[in-house]
């Protein structure tokens, strides 16, 4: 009888693992856990910078406009709307889509509070910088772009597309 019990205590919490069942604590479902590791504070490293420059480089290559938006720094996010950002390569792709975009050095200021990423592509050398907010590195506009976005993204796209800098 002991045995019958154990077997059914096993095989319930089995299923409960298998289909996520309201037995097993939220925090340990993989949604719930992958929430959790996104929202963990990065650490003020180098690395971590080259981390999240990388994911957020990633992102912008693949096309993934929206998701490269998501990393921007909070004064970033106010030159354009998030919206507005994945319309204007929807309208317009980048003639490189899919090249990736490398990090070829990170260097941090003494307060480790915002940082330097030198990045390539092909053969071409960028400077980027990031900055520590809320417990995350995140990319920040540079000037000359988010003067760009002064414009309305239809008249963006539109003098792309007479330069031939469209996809």
């Amino acid at each position: 009888m002991i045995r019958s019990a154990r077997r059914t205590v096993v095989a319930a919490l089995t299923a409960a693992l298998v289909v996520g069942s309201p037995l097993i604590a939220p925090s340990a479902t993989a949604a719930t856990a992958t929430a959790q590791l996104a929202h963990a504070p990065q650490p003020r490293t180098a690395q971590a910078v080259r981390t999240a420059a990388a994911a957020a480089f990633d992102d912008y290559a693949a096309g993934d406009y929206g998701l490269f938006w998501d990393r921007w720094s909070a004064a970033s996010k106010r030159v354009v709307s998030r919206r507005d950002y994945v319309r204007r390569f929807k309208l317009c792709p980048q003639a490189v889509e899919g090249l990736r975009i490398k990090v070829e050095k990170v260097t941090l200021n003494s307060a480790r509070t915002r940082a330097r990423v030198r990045a390539s592509r092909l053969d071409f050398l960028f400077n980027y910088d990031f900055v520590y907010e809320a417990g995350a590195w995140r990319y920040v506009l540079p000037a000359d772009v988010a003067r760009v976005y002064r414009k309305p993204v239809d008249q963006i796209v539109k003098e792309e597309r007479a330069a031939g800098e469209c996809g």
